[in-house]
């Protein structure tokens, strides 16, 4: 059960009837949204321009928000309409407006829609949420509703960048997990090169350190009562400097282990030998 529907099964037990017409799901000829709650049907809505997508989902936006008190889950009609729209077109319209979206509801219904798209411009939109949303709730359904698509490997990539770059690296390991691609791989599916080397390659990461320093200085320095000439010197400070080292990474190191099913600790070199072995000894670089 995906975290959206949840909160709607949760707000509808406290929650009493609120009027919803059906002739407010007509928002656009054609698109039957009545009818498919009657009946249960989920066909796709005819492909359109990006323009007009985004004008879909405007209106969607003021009938399905007006329909319902502020806090109250959207209308279930709704949320059948939206998940008919597999139309890549729709891709950017909808990641317009979920930069935009305040309501919380709106927002996590257009990351359920970018689930039903399944097109690689919809991965990277929600790989995207994952990463960057302020929302914790939000960042994991959209990791959850990755794990649920049939090209949901497109995401590896963006997320071994994420891990090797560090600025949202626990993040990337949190919803590569919560989207089952580092799930433990049988001995007839080798790991992923592009993820097995960003995992091996942040077992050891940089951590800034601010250490106490002394400095002294001594040497000539002008004379203070005399136009030319120089004095010895000298002076004393203590300050803190920054100190770069490498520490493990323990997170890192239990995900690479579930995902390969090896163990190697945190010695890269090891790791990657070994990986060479179970692609059959192929010369690909995995640095």
């Amino acid at each position: 059960m995906s975290i959206l529907v949840l909160i709607v099964a949760i707000f509808a037990q406290a929650t009493p009837d609120v009027p919803h017409t059906d002739s407010a799901l007509q928002m656009q000829s054609g698109d039957g949204a009545a009818e498919a709650v009657q009946t249960g049907q989920s066909s796709p809505l005819e492909p359109r321009s990006t323009v007009e997508w985004r004008r879909f989902f405007v209106r969607w936006r003021q009938q399905a928000v007006a329909a319902v008190q502020a806090g109250y889950p959207l209308a279930a009609q709704d949320m059948v309409l939206l998940g008919r729209v597999r139309d890549g077109q729709a891709v950017p319209a909808l990641g317009a407006l979920l930069k935009q979206e305040r309501d919380l509801r709106v927002r996590a219904a257009y990351v359920e829609t970018f689930g039903q798209i399944e097109t690689a411009s919809a991965v990277k939109a929600l790989v995207a949420v994952s990463l960057d949303d302020k929302t914790d709730w939000l960042r994991r359904l959209a990791a959850e509703r990755i794990g649920k698509m049939s090209n949901r490997d497109e995401a590896i990539e963006p997320y071994a960048r994420a891990i090797r770059k560090g600025q949202h690296r626990d993040r990337a390991l949190e919803s590569l997990k919560r989207s089952g691609l580092t799930s433990p791989r049988s001995t007839s599916e080798p790991p992923n090169p592009t993820l097995t080397a960003a995992l091996i390659d942040a077992l050891w990461v940089p951590e800034i350190e601010w250490v106490e320093r002394e400095f002294y200085w001594e040497g000539l320095e002008p004379m203070d009562n005399f136009d030319s000439g120089l004095s010895r010197g000298w002076a004393y400070t203590r300050r803190a400097i920054p100190i770069e080292r490498m520490v493990k990474n323990p997170v890192v190191h239990e995900e690479l282990r579930r995902y390969t099913g090896e163990d190697y600790g945190y010695d890269r070199d090891s790791w990657r030998d070994w990986y060479r072995d179970r692609r059959g000894g192929t010369d690909q670089d995995i640095r």
